[in-house]
């Protein structure tokens, strides 16, 4: 599901400046300009440059290069390049305006004009991941609006609402929600709630708190925002209304109300096809949601209908190449899986995937959740073999992933990493528990015994250790913060289709953490054993003759869907083997029967239960004796102290 933030605030470009000889030529060189920017808004993007090449033209002829008119110019080409997608040219044209501008619009560059370029070119630069170059215009910019129109202008609040989603990709939160609020003091002040801005900002702060976990603040929000959308004249029509309403249901889909997310949904379908027409992405957008909708709730055959329509808008609007394409097929394909048409599903499948390798690569999160997806269907249909090459190949992809993400998100966003990375270990314990007598089977046991590594050792451990060490001193902090920095930067690059993404940034960025990373292991002590991951075979290699290595996980129990069934395992690793062996031991509730105690059991209860004496106890019999039958001769049996 996505969330689609509405800003209702846009930037309002000034008048040219009447610094001029030639009234006429002036007038007319702005009057093009206007003509453009009405071209640039149909999205008649070769004919708006047509007409501010003749713009352009007439500017160089009667004012020069450097002049104030010029610069207009170069500002509204960098607008038209901006609109069509085109980053790197719009910030060349951006570039030229902003000097041109600095020298032409008067003294201390206090000028509405010099304001606005400052913020598009910041917008330029947010939208290439170069946040740290954007932070300085826009505060510029702020100043400059402060200064000239006051802080309850709708010019300032602009700013302050591009501050805000800055601050809140580079996982400030504290400066984003700061912002977030200052421009809700400030539009109900200047222009009183019943606005469509004071309802966009609405909107940005409901989003902001629902990924900050904030469910009750963001659905107040939401409703606040739907609210004043309902009374104003004109506004339940507009589209900004129908992403309100999208992101409502996006919103009670997630916390499990389905009866007050489904005609949210309908209602926004009705809105978009008279605002946007039905062949509109974010019209198949919302049949794609709604389609979860109805398959969640059991609903399969009007389910498929709704992908399929979503699907032929994607295919005709945005081809069948791309990777909303690819997301609607896996959508569609998991309908398949889930009414047995396995056949169907598979094919589907590795279509999806084939797609998303190509536009987004194959450690985005959407590759990685069509990898598990078809992991799960080949373990369905009898596939032992290929479900183990699938899941080998998305738990490394997804310990990639959550290694480089817990460093810069949020408690919350990284809480629901975590839960995702549990469910998905989860269904892979299970599948190896199901096949433990097939061949190939065991070859899942190592990547469950990383994975078991990687959740215990990196990630309950080690992220907050990071954070402990690389707040040490004020120049580690430094360092760490520039480190998230280039990190969030990075993955808002890799989140992007390859085709868009800069290669040469991501390069830049690379090199750039991987430096900061390695000064940091060297300057703070304990930083280099903090970020480094164990892998199975290293374990292996320290382990002497006679030792046994022996990780117990836990997992919910998958019968097609997850049961209320939690099961007990062994992962045991012993010197010169292959690999790790899987060893089930019991269901939850098998173990909870022998531990009834009067009271709450004290930690010497626990540690005698596991102690090697109880050899003729139950305990022993459900836990240890299993794990007992698989040790060679020489290898003593293991004692555990669990500490509460």
């Amino acid at each position: 599901m996505r969330n689609y933030l509405c800003l209702a605030l846009c930037l309002i470009t000034g008048l040219l400046s009447a610094q001029t000889v030639d009234s006429v030529a002036l007038r007319r060189v702005d009057s093009l300009i206007q003509v453009s920017r009405a071209l640039t808004n149909k999205k008649e993007f070769n004919k708006a440059l047509e007409v501010n090449g003749a713009a352009e033209k007439l500017a160089l002829e009667k004012f020069g290069q450097k002049s104030a008119p010029y610069g207009s110019c170069a500002h509204n080409h960098g607008r038209i390049l901006y609109n069509m997608g085109d980053y790197p040219n719009s910030l060349k044209h951006y570039l030229e305006a902003k000097a041109i501008r600095s020298q032409a619009l008067g003294v201390g560059k206090e000028h509405p004009n010099y304001a606005i370029t400052l913020q598009s070119l910041a917008t330029v630069y947010v939208n290439l991941g170069l946040y740290s170059k954007a932070e300085p215009l826009f505060l510029e910019a702020k100043d400059i609006r402060e200064k000239t129109v006051g802080k309850e202008h709708i010019d300032y609040v602009s700013v302050l609402s591009s501050l805000s989603n800055l601050y809140y990709d580079m996982a400030d939160y504290e400066k984003a929600e700061f912002y977030y609020l200052d421009i809700k003091t400030i539009l109900e002040k200047v222009s009183g709630k019943e606005n469509p801005n004071y309802a966009g900002n609405l909107l940005n702060l409901a989003a902001f708190y629902w990924a900050m976990g904030n469910y009750e603040k963001a659905e107040t929000y939401f409703l606040e925002a739907k609210g004043i959308y309902e009374n104003l004249p004109n506004q339940r029509e507009h589209y900004n209304y129908g992403y309100c309403l999208i992101n409502l249901a996006n919103l009670y889909w997630a916390i499990g109300n389905y009866a007050k997310a489904k005609p949210l949904y309908l209602e926004a379908l009705a809105i978009l096809e008279k605002a946007v027409g039905k062949e509109h992405p974010n019209y198949a957008m919302c049949l794609d949601n709604l389609a979860i909708l109805e398959q969640t709730i059991g609903n399969y055959e009007k389910a498929e209908s709704l992908y399929l329509e979503a699907l032929d808008i994607r295919g005709k609007v945005l081809g069948n190449k791309h990777n909303n394409y690819a997301d609607n097929l896996n959508n569609l394909a998991k309908l398949y899986a889930e009414t047995g048409r396995h056949e169907k599903a598979e094919q589907i499948y590795l279509e999806a995937l084939v797609i998303q390798k190509n536009t987004v690569g194959k450690e985005h999160p959407n590759y990685v959740e069509c990898l598990d997806n078809l992991a799960i269907l080949e373990k369905t249909i009898g596939k032992p073999q290929k479900a183990v090459l699938y899941f080998a190949e998305a738990a490394t992809a997804r310990r990639s992933l959550l290694s480089k993400a817990v460093r810069y998100l949020s408690e919350q966003e990284t809480g629901n990493y975590l839960n995702r990375f549990s469910r998905h270990q989860d269904e892979l314990l299970a599948f190896v528990n199901s096949e433990i007598d097939k061949d190939g089977s065991q070859k899942s046991a190592a990547v469950c015994f990383d994975n078991a590594l990687f959740y215990k050792g990196f990630l309950l451990q080690a992220t907050g250790q990071i954070k402990l060490l690389s707040l040490s001193d004020s120049t580690a902090a430094k360092d760490f913060s520039r480190l998230k920095l280039y990190q969030r930067r990075l993955a808002a690059q890799y989140a992007q289709p390859i085709a868009v993404r800069d290669s040469a940034l991501i390069v830049d960025l690379e090199a750039k953490a991987n430096n900061l990373e390695k000064d940091l292991a060297r300057t703070v002590a304990g930083f280099g054993q903090a970020i480094q991951q164990v892998k199975w075979q290293e374990v292996q290699a320290a382990l002497e003759p006679g030792e046994a290595a022996v990780e117990f996980v836990s997992y919910r129990f998958y019968q097609k869907r997850q049961t209320d069934s939690t099961m007990y395992a062994a992962l045991v690793l012993l010197p010169g083997t292959d690999e790790p062996k899987f060893i089930p031991l019991f269901e939850e509730k098998q173990l909870t029967t022998l531990l009834k105690t009067e009271g709450s059991p004290q930690p010497t209860f626990y540690n005698d239960l596991y102690s090697a004496g109880k050899t003729d106890s139950q305990l022993y019999d459900l836990i240890w004796k299993p794990i007992v039958a698989v040790l060679p001769q020489g290898v003593s049996r293991p004692e555990i102290a669990l500490q509460k």
